[in-house]
């Protein structure tokens, strides 16, 4: 017997088993039961007894026939949930990557964070995507702000020297093409250095439909700025 067959007789027994145990076969039974005694404590003859047998037998085949096709249906709306999920699901964008080289500066009485990193879409939704920084501080606030990156490529003239910067955020994220930002940086003039929690600081990825995925963090965070030197590095 193929795969499929076994998979589906299984998927619509299991169901049709469901069913059968449900309240619909219960209530057949009790409604059974009841005409029955009925039917001895009034003395009805054989005519009224076979009658009710048969319409006792019509209700429980017609019973089975509705939960067969009930079955068949969950069987179908299952799957067919799985198949809109995941068409969902690529529908969408789906970034994944890294960053590194990541300091820690003092910049205009706050601090900057500067790094570089790639991404990759693995999905076929073409998207973009705009650099962002999550951080606490050690008063217990939380920040999610842009790091605006760039991406620098040789200009096709091909003179030595000569380069092209685009902003990262207008490079097209093709599926499976991966690429790579630079001079990313969150500039922070507003929170003093040492206010900043080193072991929060998290680099996210916001696609142009909205979703916003983890960037892995490669290497240590290397600290310039006066962050307390207690919070050592991150990893």
């Amino acid at each position: 017997m193929p795969r499929r067959t076994r998979e589906y007789i299984k998927i619509v027994s299991g169901l049709f088993g469901d069913h059968i145990a449900g309240w619909i076969f219960g209530a057949i039974g009790l409604l059974s039961l009841a005409g029955t005694v009925y039917l001895t404590r009034s003395n009805a003859g054989q005519g009224m007894v076979t009658v009710c047998l048969y319409w006792t037998a019509g209700i429980s085949f017609a019973a089975v026939v509705w939960v067969f096709l009930r079955a068949q249906y969950d069987a179908w709306s299952a799957e067919r949930d799985k198949f809109e999920a995941e068409q969902a699901k690529n529908s969408r964008p789906e970034l994944n990557g890294s960053v590194n080289n990541i300091t820690v500066s003092e910049s205009d009485g706050g601090f900057a964070v500067r790094f570089y990193g790639r991404l990759c879409n693995i999905r076929q939704q073409a998207t973009t995507a705009r650099i962002l920084v999550e951080f606490s501080t050690n008063s217990g606030r939380s920040y999610r702000m842009d790091a605006p990156a760039f991406q620098t490529r040789s200009a096709p003239s091909g003179e030595i020297g000569a380069f092209i910067q685009t902003p990262f955020d207008r490079v097209r994220l093709e599926c499976g093409i991966p690429q790579s930002f630079d001079k990313a940086a969150l500039i922070c003039r507003n929170i003093p250095p040492q206010d900043l929690d080193l072991r929060s600081l998290r680099f996210m990825a916001e696609d142009s439909f909205g979703g916003v995925t983890q960037i892995g963090q490669a290497g240590l965070i290397v600290d310039f700025s006066a962050a307390s030197s207690d919070q050592g590095q991150s990893t």
